[in-house]
């Protein structure tokens, strides 16, 4: 069984709300650039399904609390507000932000082939 306070890092410190729209829209925008530019081609590739997965699987094992970051609900579009989510993004590895750069690096490349 798991116990949240030894599986997930420690809190980050509070945000204005200002930060937490900011960041909210960045990623919001990242997302988009990507899902549009698979729309673009007409297809998602597998391997971003894959990166998608794998990097979902290893957050739901470490993060019970992962309702609580802003960006789990970008990378699952879904919705949230401040209270719910008051984190922004997971550290390190877990970085969604990281994860949608990557994505964007990776689909420059390939398009500028």
């Amino acid at each position: 069984m798991r116990h949240e306070a030894e599986n997930n890092p420690p809190a980050q410190e509070q945000v204005s709300p200002e930060e937490w729209n900011t960041f909210r829209d960045r990623l919001a925008g990242m997302r988009d650039e990507i899902y549009e530019y698979f729309s673009k081609i007409d297809e998602t590739p597998g391997w971003f399904q894959q990166m998608k997965t794998e990097l979902s699987t290893e957050i739901k094992s470490i993060y019970d609390d992962r309702t609580k970051y802003l960006a789990w609900h970008a990378f699952v579009m879904g919705g949230t507000t401040p209270e719910m989510s008051p984190k922004l993004d997971f550290p390190g590895e877990h970085s969604i932000e990281r994860f949608f750069q990557t994505v964007l690096d990776r689909i420059n490349t390939e398009s500028s082939d």
